[in-house]
């Protein structure tokens, strides 16, 4: 009976041993943020400015992860909206959406029907789009800036595109909107 229990306590001093000594895989989990200028100035009433994503900007940022490792993923979050509105604006209310454009040409949402009131808007605040965001846009630029990761020179460009309308039609909008998004990577340290 005493064999049986040294025995015993063998083998589970040898297990919590063996537990203790196992591999543990270690992450880094790098962030930063980029973001498109859009200047708006019209005084149609529509909206419609087109602008080239900085790859530069996401590339030198992907080169000071890759420093510390093998990146095995990438996700996006924190998508929000900041503004300067000018003296010379008149407009009382802004509704936009924002597309980014497919190796194909077509524009897929990124967000849809954002509205804010001008008057109600503070500089320095940033305006998070967590309920306007759409799936396919979001997808779109995550899966361009995984491929910039893997290849940094497979874009050349990457356009976005914000539209929408101002109220009341006949009066100059006039005011930046910074589209800004949270990039997370896990990265696996050589």
């Amino acid at each position: 009976m005493v064999m049986k229990k040294t025995i015993f306590s063998v083998i589970v001093i040898a297990a919590l041993i063996l537990a203790a000594c196992q591999s543990r895989d270690l992450f880094l989990f790098p962030a930063f943020t980029n973001y498109c200028h859009f200047e708006i100035d019209e005084t149609t009433g529509v909206i419609y400015e087109e602008e080239t994503l900085s790859i530069e900007d996401i590339n030198d940022s992907i080169g000071d992860i890759v420093v510390d490792g093998l990146i095995e993923s990438i996700d996006l979050e924190g998508f929000y909206l900041n503004f300067t509105v000018f003296k010379e604006n008149a407009a009382d209310s802004v509704t936009v959406d924002a597309y980014i454009q497919d190796t194909l040409g077509n524009n897929l949402a990124v967000f849809k029907n954002y509205s804010f009131n001008v008057n109600d808007i503070e500089e320095g605040v940033d305006y998070p789009l967590s309920d306007y965001l759409r799936e396919d846009g979001v997808l779109e630029l995550r899966s361009v800036i995984n491929a910039l990761a893997q290849n940094p020179s497979q874009y050349e460009r990457v356009v976005v595109i914000i539209e929408g309308n101002s109220f009341p039609h006949d009066v100059r909008a006039r005011m930046d909107v910074d589209m800004h998004f949270r990039i997370n990577a896990k990265v696996s340290p050589f």
